[in-house]
């Protein structure tokens, strides 16, 4: 028997109800490079719901595979609307372990043309371990043939560390909040630094999340990190995306 939340995730999907929301990332100009899209769910034609409150009722219907390509479309409607615009979706290793979830991704993809595709960020979060290593690396591949960039999220903890980032082809690389919060102690701050350094030999982009204050941003933009997120800049920024 379905519960109230269940029924608000398969309605969502059916009448569109889920929305997005788009998070600036903003370079050292404060200009925005790119935008973050976050899902919320909608429910009571009024209350929105974060991920954190009905993923896991998600995970139990199999709706996963589901909410992330209707991510895929929105992204896609927006990029079409606004073509100097870029966009990150969030997505995990166990998305990829579905073999009809990737392909479906891929297929969406490959009706769009480079124009595009280039303007679409995958950003790998660590809700979920890496299953198979290989097939990780296998849709990275078919991604980067199609002109998609590739992000990793909350680097240096968990699956995120120096392994994936040797095997991966990857553009942007999102530092984990808690090098933020902690980059005045020394042992920190020369943990950061040695991240930055070997990402400026491998053309990789540091995203430095979590700024919430203008200490945060002087410091990690002293080390050398070019782009930015979080509060400092602004609260999020509700730019609604609407499904076509």
């Amino acid at each position: 028997m379905c519960n109230q939340l269940q029924l608000d995730i398969q309605e969502a999907l059916v009448c569109k109800k889920f929305h997005f929301v788009l998070q600036p990332i903003y370079n050292k100009s404060g200009k925005i490079e790119k935008r973050e899209l976050l899902i919320r769910l909608q429910i009571d034609n009024k209350t929105l719901l974060a991920p954190g409150d009905f993923f896991d009722e998600a995970e139990k219907n199999n709706h996963f595979s589901d909410i992330l390509l209707f991510a895929l479309h929105s992204a896609i409607s927006f990029l079409k609307k606004n073509p100097l615009e870029q966009i990150a979706i969030n997505m995990s290793y166990r998305d990829i372990e579905n073999k009809e979830t990737c392909l479906n991704f891929l297929y969406i993809l490959n009706l769009e043309d480079e124009q595009i595709t280039k303007r679409i960020i995958i950003e790998f979060i660590e809700s979920y371990d890496i299953g198979s290593i290989k097939n990780v690396v296998s849709f990275c591949k078919e991604l980067k043939a199609r002109q998609v960039k590739i992000s990793i999220d909350d680097f240096g903890i968990k699956n995120s560390n120096f392994y994936i980032l040797s095997i991966l082809n990857i553009d942007y690389l999102k530092l984990d909040g808690h090098f933020i919060k902690n980059i005045e102690h020394e042992k920190t701050y020369q943990i950061v630094d040695t991240i930055i350094s070997l990402c400026r030999k491998l053309d990789v982009k540091i995203i430095a999340e979590h700024i919430e204050n203008e200490n945060d941003y002087s410091v990690l933009s002293a080390m050398g990190v070019e782009l930015f997120q979080g509060f400092y800049f602004g609260k999020l920024q509700a730019h609604q995306i609407v499904h076509s």
